[in-house]
């Protein structure tokens, strides 16, 4: 069962994540987060069921964190959309999940005192290597604009935003039921989006993005493979080794990428491919080594 919770979480997460590509590239960034997480409140409510009552009545002394977690994690969301302007979608996801897994390492070194191994500098050099090849490689890709230096900062932006709010939802995860903590994070989430949007707007920026309830349900449809995502790697860390899901996990970043190969004709070289692969291998490697 493991692996099968696992397996189909990964499907689950690369799913809603090469579906709202569409809206992210369509729509004002700040606001197609904000309709993707407020449509996940709703989406994700099963999860909230399944946790029972007694665990979410114990939510209140998390909210101060979940909420420093939820600003972290809008911006980073934010950040990180700007980068699927510039990048193919195998790349974004393939820097994003480098800048994540190396933020954490580093934030276990300042905050923990965690030593990093031998074996873990080899992986991350890898990381460092085969992500920094990867995102100068040039693409050929109409519906991408030119600015690929500033797509890579976005997304490292974004990846270590992220991480810092992993590293705040972990705290939390540690004492609070883990699909209570996601609920509630995803919800604060979707809040923050929409009062950095309002705030933008009250001094003369873009304004919030309004659209239909159409295609607010198509956005609500799209993302809720999320709660299976969730889901499936909550259960898979109760009855197996969080190191191997988390490296298992990685294979959602070639998944990705061949599915925006046929949905966003974003048809990758040999050479690309090759290192997205030895992406996904040195980031496996690290989160084994943890």
């Amino acid at each position: 069962m493991f692996f099968i919770a696992i397996l189909l979480s990964t499907f689950a997460y690369a799913l809603q994540g090469i579906f709202m590509v569409r809206y992210i590239r369509s729509m004002d960034h700040l606001s197609a987060g904000m309709y993707r997480t407020l449509s996940l409140s709703i989406s994700m409510l099963p999860l909230l069921f399944l946790a029972g009552w007694e665990n979410i009545s114990q939510v209140l002394p998390f909210i101060p964190t979940l909420i420093l977690a939820a600003v972290l994690g809008a911006v980073g969301q934010w950040t990180s959309f700007f980068a699927y302007q510039s990048l193919p979608v195998g790349t974004v996801q393939a820097l994003g999940a480098s800048s994540r897994v190396i933020g954490l390492i580093i934030l276990g070194v300042l905050y923990f005192g965690d030593q990093v191994t031998g074996e873990q500098y080899f992986w991350m050099a890898g990381i460092i290597i085969a992500t920094s090849l990867l995102a100068m490689a040039k693409n050929h890709m109409p519906h991408l604009d030119t600015k690929v230096i500033s797509g890579i900062i976005w997304e490292v932006i974004s990846g270590f935003l992220v991480a810092l709010a992993f590293f705040f939802m972990g705290k939390v995860s540690k004492e609070l039921d883990p699909f209570v903590s996601a609920y509630f994070w995803e919800t604060f989430i979707g809040i923050t989006s929409f009062l950095i949007a309002f705030t933008r707007q009250s001094f003369g920026g873009k304004k919030l993005e309004k659209i239909s309830l159409k295609t607010f349900k198509r956005i609500l449809l799209v993302c809720s493979p999320t709660m299976v995502g969730t889901g499936g790697f909550a259960y898979a860390v109760t009855i197996g080794p969080i190191g191997l899901a988390s490296a298992i996990g990685t294979a959602g970043i070639p998944l990705t990428t061949l599915m925006a190969h046929y949905l966003y004709h974003e048809k990758l070289t040999r050479t690309q491919w090759f290192w997205i692969w030895m992406t996904v291998v040195t980031i496996a490697g690290l989160k084994l080594s943890l």
